[in-house]
Order: structure tokens, then C-alpha cells, then sequence
């Protein structure tokens, strides 16, 4: 067993607690709903206890100040710094210690005056390697001189000790305050950071800073009574403590990192979300737009399937029988006669060995609009077989139907008589081209 000793003063001021009867800072100081009492129980037992388990000696001390009151005036104050735990490393005593601390009632935080307990004790050990850890969420309001205090211990005989100071959501000026006495280091955990892995991360720099301390000591200081294989014995357990900090941290590094990769994943989604519902109501803003001006046309936009449906339906039930008055019965093959073929075409034209010699495509629309759109796969298609390409634009269906042979679609874009743009504003659906008949 090393000889070291270490001192822990918890902070048990009214901030730590509920602040009952504190007005309006009542519960004002809680975070996720809990005391930061019961937060820092949880970080000495899962975190400080384990880094520290090779001292010899342990003294854990809470301090406060006291407050009395008669008829809501305060009569009295007493600072109040009574030990919890006194005596050689045993983790299951300490934590029992340690799980009876209660919430706190309102109460000041005399810091100098728990660092004056500390000195006193920890001058008796001139040889041993020793170190103070102090655990507050606030600053001296009990009128000592910390500063003064922490110059006395930093000034003890024999080997330096050093104060390391653990804030919980410190203000500002808290802060400074700290850093000013914190010898051996300060390290603020903020608010946020009371999940599992970001309380391994912020730990880590303090317990790696502790240990570095001890080792620090037994190899440049000769440790009273203690033989020299016992030292080096405690310096390799002290340094594998230090290694298993920074593996620990790597781990809880990683499970952050893999945490909030997948809270980004969540917001870049629920953001393509909003993206979408937001194109989605502009486009719906500009139809209603367009309806209202009498510039859409079914044929351009499904806004309603069915009536797109049964345009689909009427344009080719027409040009069927056109074709069949044309060309004959037995040389027209309607390939969505029966149910939608999905094929980039809607009729074929049969030669007289009955092979397949031109492909006609039906664009059909109840008004007299001269604009229609051939979609990706029909223009693909067209591209391909351009010379046996033809299109029938259907116009009235809802009153006296026509039609507009386009004969040989890719001559008639050459000569102008076709056009791929718009003359009026229109709806651009994704994978269309638009034509528009100029002739």
C-alpha cells in the first residue's frame, strides 16, 4: 500500500440541493432534474473512487455554512466542516459514506475554511504523497481568504501538495476564482455533460493529472518508511491507472463521436424532411397560382390521376378508331386496350407481313393547349427509333375532339414546327421534356 493521502471536500452549500425556501432560486439549480448533490455522488463513486483505490489514506470532508433563522431573519451562521470519512482506502466504507450525504438545505460555501481543515491535517504527513480534491458548484461567500489558505498548503514542509478542483456548472467569475487556488488543476464539468461518456471524456485530463501527481511524487521524493520495491510496485499500478484512463476515454471519445454522427443522421433526414414538405407547399402555392390564371393543363401536371387517368383513356379511344379508319383493324395494335402496358408508346402500326413499322404515341388534352411532354423513357425510346416515331396530339376531349399528326416528331423539332420549351409558364415535373406544336 502506497503512502499517500488524499483529502476530498464535497461542497454542501444550498446550491446542491433544492434551495427549499430559497424563493425564487428554488430548485432553480437542478439539473436533468436532479441535485447536483446527487450528481456529484455519482462522480466520486464511479470516477474519482476507482483512480484513487491505491492511497493508504482517505479523509472526506462536506462543509457548509449554517444558516439560522428567526421569523425569516437570520440570527446565527455557522460554518460547518464535519468529516464523512476518515481513515485507510476501503471502497465499500467510503461509498457507504458517500450514499448517505443528503440534499442539502440552504446553507453558504466556506471554501477557505475546508482547505484550513485540510492543511491542518495534511501538515502531520510531511513524507507522504498528498493532494486535495475539491468538489464545488460555487465560489467563498463565507468571508475567508482562500487564496491565502491555498498559499499556506501550497507552502507545507516536505513533498508539495497540490489542490485539484472539480467545478459543476461554475459561473464565470466562479471560475477565475477557481483557477486561482487550483494547483494541481481545474476542470469544469458544464451542465450539459452529465451523460456517461461525456463525464468519462471531462474527467479524463483530472484523473490523468492525479495519477501523474502520485507518480511524480514516489519517484522524485523519498516516501518515509517505505522501501524502495514498494514504491516502484506502486508507481507500475499508478501508470497502468493512467493507461486505462486513456483507453477508457478513447472508448467513451468514440461512443460520443458515434452518438452524434447519428444525431446529425437523424437532423440531415428530419432536414430533407422539412426540405420536401417545403418544396412541396411552394409547388402547391404555385398551382393554385396557375389554376387561378387558367395556365395548367392535365397533361402537363397530374394533379388529379383519375382525370389524367381518363384523359389517358378518351385521347386513345379516339385515335384508335382513327387509326383503325386509316389503316385498317388488323394493322393497329392498341397496347393499353385492355390495361396500361407501361410501354414508352401506345400503338403499333403493323406492315403487311405484320411486323411493327412505326410506334405511335397518344398526348391527349381537353382543352387546346398545344404544349405536351414525352416522359425519360419515352424520349429515350424516341431518341432511339426517331425514324419510326410518330406522335398524335388529341385536343377537345370534353367537346368536339381533333387531332395534330406529328408524322416524323424528330423532322418536325428540325423544322421548327415542334419546339422542346414552354410559351407559357408551366409546372416542370422531374424526368419530362416539353414540347410545344408552333404549326
Amino acid at each position: 500500500m502506497n503512502n499517500t493521502i488524499i483529502e476530498i471536500l464535497i461542497d454542501n452549500s444550498g446550491s446542491m440541493g433544492y434551495m427549499k425556501g430559497g424563493g425564487e432560486d428554488e430548485n432553480k439549480y437542478l439539473i436533468d432534474g436532479q441535485t447536483r448533490m446527487t450528481l456529484i455522488k455519482q462522480l466520486l463513486i464511479d470516477e474519482i473512487l476507482p483512480t484513487i483505490d491505491y492511497t493508504s489514506k482517505v479523509c472526506i470532508r462536506t462543509f457548509r455554512i449554517a444558516i439560522t433563522k428567526e421569523n425569516n431573519n437570520i440570527v446565527q451562521k455557522d460554518i460547518e466542516v464535519p468529516i464523512i470519512y476518515d481513515g485507510v482506502f476501503n471502497n465499500k466504507l467510503i461509498e457507504e459514506a458517500i450514499s448517505k450525504l443528503t440534499d442539502p438545505p440552504m446553507g453558504g460555501t466556506p471554501i477557505s475554511a475546508a482547505l484550513d481543515k485540510s492543511f491542518e491535517n495534511l501538515k502531520n504527513y510531511p513524507q507522504y504523497d498528498r493532494k486535495i480534491i475539491l468538489l464545488t458548484d460555487g465560489e467563498e461567500n463565507g468571508g475567508g481568504d482562500y487564496v491565502s489558505t491555498a498559499n499556506k498548503i501550497e507552502n507545507l514542509t516536505g513533498i508539495k501538495c497540490k489542490i485539484f478542483i472539480i467545478g459543476l456548472a461554475l459561473t464565470e467569475k466562479s471560475i477565475k476564482a477557481a483557477k486561482e487556488i487550483a494547483s494541481g488543476g481545474f476542470y469544469n464539468i458544464k451542465s450539459k455533460s452529465f451523460e456517461r461518456n461525456e463525464i468519462k471524456q471531462v474527467m479524463a485530463p483530472i484523473k490523468t493529472a492525479v495519477l501523474k501527481d502520485s507518480v511524480q511524487n514516489i519517484t522524485q521524493s523519498k516516501i518515509v518508511n517505505q522501501p524502495l520495491q514498494e514504491n516502484k510496485a506502486t508507481e507500475n499500478v499508478v501508470k497502468d491507472k493512467i493507461k486505462e484512463v486513456a483507453i477508457e476515454t478513447q472508448k467513451a471519445t468514440t461512443n460520443s463521436l458515434n452518438k452524434l454522427e447519428n444525431k446529425i443522421k437523424e437532423y440531415v433526414s428530419l432536414g430533407e424532411d422539412l426540405l420536401d414538405e417545403f418544396s412541396s407547399l411552394k409547388e402547391n402555392i404555385r398551382i393554385n397560382s396557375l389554376i387561378e390564371s387558367n395556365s395548367i393543363d392535365s397533361t402537363t401536371l397530374t394533379i388529379d390521376e383519375e382525370y389524367s387517368e381518363s384523359i389517358r383513356q378518351r385521347s386513345e379511344t379516339f385515335l384508335y378508331k382513327i387509326l383503325c379508319e386509316k389503316y385498317g383493324r388488323d394493322k393497329v395494335n392498341w397496347l393499353n386496350e385492355e390495361k396500361e402496358s407501361y410501354k414508352p408508346y401506345d400503338f403499333e402500326l403493323l406492315d403487311d407481313k405484320d411486323n411493327v413499322c412505326h410506334y405511335i404515341d397518344c398526348k391527349g388534352t381537353a382543352g387546346t393547349k398545344p404544349t405536351f411532354y414525352l416522359t425519360n423513357k419515352e424520349w429515350e425510346f424516341f431518341i432511339k427509333n426517331s425514324s419510326f416515331y410518330q406522335v398524335y396530339r388529341v385536343f377537345n376531349l370534353d367537346s368536339n375532339s381533333n387531332y395534330y399528326w406529328i408524322e416524323n416528331l424528330l423532322n418536325y423539332l428540325m423544322t421548327g414546327k415542334v419546339v422542346p420549351y414552354l410559351t407559357k409558364p408551366e409546372i416542370l415535373k422531374e424526368n419530362r421534356v416539353f414540347l410545344t406544336l408552333i404549326d
